[in-house]
């Protein structure tokens, strides 16, 4: 679900490339322009990169805002770009209440990796991550607990931060609005195979 460092080496060649070739027809003014125009890029790349890094949270909007919209569609990498993706395969299916009835299952975790994969420039990935990331810390909560069917008064707090991002993806998805029942199917396969399912749910 991260970005791949070979195709950012790739663009980047091409992109020096075309720029020694633009230099070569430039006149002395043009050039000075375009080195400024292009130290300008830079610093303002490595600001954000700073920004990003920084150990405290940024306190003003307006900078967290540009700094989240400049990162996330490219630069955002995750722990998968220093270690080998675990051996794990995780699925997240959802229904929900349609005409005194349920829709089909859906693997809406799956469908957001390949959307976002598709066009990495869509700006997808924080969703992709909160779905993902919110799937794994309830998966692992349940780690020590036997497949099993929760019906109603969930307690576990990573089960609950899971109901609620994918609450937000129904509502933006599928502009669901007021009390919608939907349930949910979780699974994880590798050495162990488990499944959880999570009925009675509505959206609040």
């Amino acid at each position: 679900m991260q970005s791949n460092p070979k195709i950012h080496i790739f663009l980047f060649f091409v992109l020096l490339h075309l720029l020694c070739q633009l230099l070569r027809i430039m006149n002395k003014t043009a050039k000075k322009l375009f080195t400024c125009i292009i130290a300008m890029a830079l610093s303002f790349h490595l600001i954000m990169i700073a920004v990003y890094c920084f150990p405290h949270p940024i306190k003003n909007p307006k900078i967290r805002f540009i700094n989240k919209q400049y990162i996330y569609p490219i630069f955002h990498q995750n722990w998968g770009l220093f270690v080998p993706a675990p051996d794990t395969e995780r699925k997240l299916f959802m229904r929900y209440e349609k005409n005194n009835g349920f829709t089909d299952w859906q693997d809406i975790l799956s469908q957001e990796v390949i959307k976002h994969k598709q066009n990495r420039l869509s700006g997808n990935e924080t969703r992709v991550l909160l779905l993902s990331n919110s799937l794994i810390y309830a998966l692992n909560s349940l780690d020590e607990q036997p497949s099993s069917v929760f019906k109603a008064g969930i307690s576990n707090k990573e089960l609950k931060v899971l109901q609620f991002e994918v609450e937000q993806y129904l509502k933006s998805k599928y502009q669901l609005n007021g009390r919608i029942g939907y349930e949910l199917l979780i699974t994880s396969s590798g050495q162990q195979s488990k499944a959880f399912y999570l009925q009675n749910l509505a959206i609040n």
